[in-house]
């Protein structure tokens, strides 16, 4: 294992949140779970980022893990999962850059244009969130997620969700001037 803690003391202090047994979980697991992103991803960025992320939500996790066999398998679940919602909000991205350019080229349609030219002033606004308001209404916008889905995924309170999601929604009117 090349660790100085044995498998049951890293189990038992991963589980305390000490800070060390983390790091030795991330230096036994890190490479594995970065080389499982990069190869669904492609993106040696996006595969860091998502691999950062799937640590983080080990640290954060409040389920006691009774085995390295456990939290190794909970990273990998959670680096697909994440991949996963890399590859939607990409074919996401794809899809509204492809409805705008079709708007776009409907110049006898005004309707259209005007669509096109709400969802760039929208998204513009949406950048300057901060950045959990955002994250939380590009759930909601590309992904197609409720509050209860956001929230398991983000692992916060689904009030957050709300809260967060309508100081965004306020904030937006008053900046767009609806």
């Amino acid at each position: 294992m090349g660790s100085e803690l044995g498998k049951d003391e890293l189990i038992i202090l991963l589980n305390a949140k000490d800070k060390k047994a983390f790091a030795e979980v991330y230096k036994l697991y890190h490479k594995a779970i970065y080389l499982y992103a990069y190869k669904s991803v492609g993106s040696t960025h996006e595969a860091e980022d998502i691999a950062a992320e799937s640590f983080i939500k080990l640290f954060n996790s409040t389920k006691p893990f009774e085995s390295l066999g456990n939290v190794k398998a909970f990273l990998f679940i959670v680096t697909r999962n994440a991949c996963l919602n890399y590859h939607k909000s990409a074919n996401r991205k794809i899809e509204l850059k492809e409805n705008i350019t079709d708007q776009g080229n409907e110049m006898e349609d005004p309707f259209h244009q005007v669509t096109a030219e709400l969802i760039q002033i929208i998204t513009k606004y949406i950048e300057h969130l901060p950045r959990k308001r955002k994250k939380i209404i590009q759930m909601i916008l590309q992904q197609g997620l409720d509050d209860e889905q956001i929230a398991n995924h983000l692992d916060i309170d689904p009030k957050t969700v709300r809260n967060q999601k309508n100081t965004a929604i306020q904030y937006l009117k008053q900046e767009i001037s609806l």
